[in-house]
C-alpha cells in the first residue's frame, strides 16, 4: 500500500495523504525553507522507503500531543522532530494515537 505526497507552495512542506489508513502528515524543515526533496514526491506515490528518507526510525522519536482549539481549524495531532525536519501526523476520523500508531506501522512495512 503507498500514500500520496504533495509538496506545499513553494516546497515549505510536504503533505502526505494517507485517508485510507486513517492518517495524514506534514513533513516541514525545523528552519521553514524550502526544501528541493519535497517537489520530488508532489503528486506521486510514496511508499514506506520514501518516507523513511524523512522518518527513518518513528519508534525512536519523542511524539509530543498538540491540540489546537482555533476555530475553523480546530484539531489535535500528534508532533515530533526528526532529524531536520517537524513531522505533525494528522488523525483522519480517528483518535491520535491510532492514527500515530498506524502511521508507525505504514512507514516500518
Amino acid at each position: 500500500m503507498s500514500v500520496k505526497g504533495e509538496a506545499g507552495p513553494m516546497g515549505h512542506a510536504l503533505n502526505v495523504s494517507a485517508s485510507e489508513m486513517g492518517w495524514g502528515l506534514v513533513i516541514r524543515r525545523k528552519d521553514d525553507q524550502s526544501h528541493g526533496a519535497f517537489f520530488e514526491y508532489h503528486d506521486k506515490e510514496m511508499s514506506p522507503e520514501d518516507l523513511r528518507r524523512f522518518v527513518p526510525d518513528p519508534d525512536a522519536l519523542e511524539w509530543k500531543h498538540f491540540k489546537s482549539e482555533d476555530p475553523p481549524l480546530a484539531h489535535e495531532s500528534v508532533h515530533a522532530e526528526a532529524g531536520d525536519y517537524l513531522l505533525n501526523v494528522i488523525p483522519l476520523e480517528c483518535e491520535p494515537d491510532v492514527a500515530l500508531e498506524a502511521f508507525k506501522k505504514f512507514v516500518k512495512s
